[in-house]
């Protein structure tokens, strides 16, 4: 696990640096799995990989910052100059499953709220420039030395309008570090920050999910349906006359679409958590994995025999929640509730992403774990195991 500073402990970090405060730890994950440029580079060429490049170009003692997005020819990758460049790929561990272990060294950060493991090499000079993030982010030092510039709290910070890499213009009010290998440095939401690398840099970036509030009305309005009570419409049975002035919307129609919205937004808590599972576990569309038809899953619980494990898609999302009795189980943006009977399985199979197959088949004779299986086979969760094709 990630080794904070000094004495302080989980509670001391959720406590005084969980979005509030920066945090630099020296040597706090000295032993991460190494993923070498050349992987990185190999990944940047792949059509289903988000990767981007960010030239650093300078001109009268100014740099300015240009991206090009990826899929990249592995020529053009072999041909770029010796410094002044980051090349930066997005969800590694959905990609690569294995480097899913590495979030295990947060283990005080719910699950959910990881999005992705990002992963940068950087030639000397290589940058994406001073600019801001709205996540969280734990950005591991893994070679190289990258020096970085924290904004502080009370910086005031000017954004470069027409970026797409949310640059602001240089701070001169920052704490400064200089990350080697091992190193981590902890960042809250909306914090400036600016690294530079001094030789080849590999870092890696543990980026969180925060769905905004209109993202979420958004999905709240997507899922409105007669059942959660979400489909309730503007009503006036208190209308007066003289609202009907033309043009205007009256205080009094105002006051009464809020009132519908305060409605929503007290909705029962296990209708508001089949939604906000459902989105929280909603993969980027190009890496959702395939849902599956009946004759599919025909197919693949006939090969289940010839299997030793069966194991959860790396792109796959998976959580789970408790209101009262009630077991909610969200997978890949579906949402679906199963009897509490079955925490302990839900449990365990989020914690390893795997299930040996005689035990899968076991679990498929009995009729609300058969029900859970085949629901998770058709949302997407598991690993193919059979070519239906």
């Amino acid at each position: 696990m990630l080794t904070f500073p000094a004495e302080m402990t989980i509670s001391d970090f959720l406590r005084r640096h969980w979005q509030k405060q920066p945090l630099f730890m020296p040597a706090a994950l000295p032993d991460l799995p190494l993923l070498g440029a050349e992987e990185l580079a190999w990944l940047a060429t792949q059509p289903d990989v988000e990767s981007r490049l960010v030239f650093t170009e300078r001109l009268a003692g100014n740099a300015t910052y240009r991206l090009e997005h990826g899929p990249f020819e592995s020529d053009f990758l072999a041909a770029l100059p010796d410094k002044d460049w980051t090349l930066l790929v997005q969800d590694v561990e959905k990609h690569l499953p294995e480097l899913r272990s590495i979030f295990a060294q947060i283990p005080f950060i719910p699950e959910w709220r990881i999005d992705d493991l990002m992963i940068s090499f950087a030639t000397p000079g290589g940058s994406v420039g001073p600019h801001l993030d709205q996540y969280d982010v734990f950005l591991c030092q893994l070679e190289g030395t990258r020096e970085w510039q924290v904004a502080r709290e009370l910086a005031e910070l000017t954004a470069l309008a027409g970026s797409e890499l949310s640059l602001v213009q240089p701070f001169t009010d920052y704490e400064a570090y200089s990350a080697a290998p091992g190193d981590v440095l902890y960042l809250p939401p909306g914090r400036g920050h600016w690294g530079v690398a001094k030789n080849n840099c590999l870092t890696y970036s543990i980026g969180m999910r925060a769905p905004s509030a209109g993202q979420l009305a958004g999905e709240i309005a997507r899922q409105a349906t007669a059942d959660n009570g979400l489909d309730e419409r503007y009503t006036d049975a208190d209308l007066l006359a003289e609202e009907a002035e033309p043009g205007r919307i009256s205080t009094h129609a105002l006051q009464r679409a809020q009132s519908l919205l305060r409605r929503l937004a007290d909705m029962q808590t296990a209708d508001f958590a089949l939604i906000f599972g459902a989105m929280v576990t909603d993969p980027k569309a190009w890496l959702a994995p395939a849902t599956m038809e009946d004759a599919e899953l025909t197919a693949v619980l006939a090969e289940l025999p010839q299997l030793e494990i069966v194991r959860v898609h790396g792109m796959a999302q998976l959580a789970f929640s408790q209101v009262g009795n009630r077991l909610l189980l969200f997978a890949n943006g579906f949402s679906q509730e199963f009897p509490d009977s079955l925490l302990a399985l839900v449990q365990r199979l989020c914690q390893h992403r795997e299930l040996a197959a005689n035990e899968l088949i076991s679990l498929c004779e009995q009729t609300d774990s058969r029900n859970l299986m085949l629901w998770l086979f058709k949302s997407g969760i598991f690993e193919p195991v059979v070519d239906v094709d």
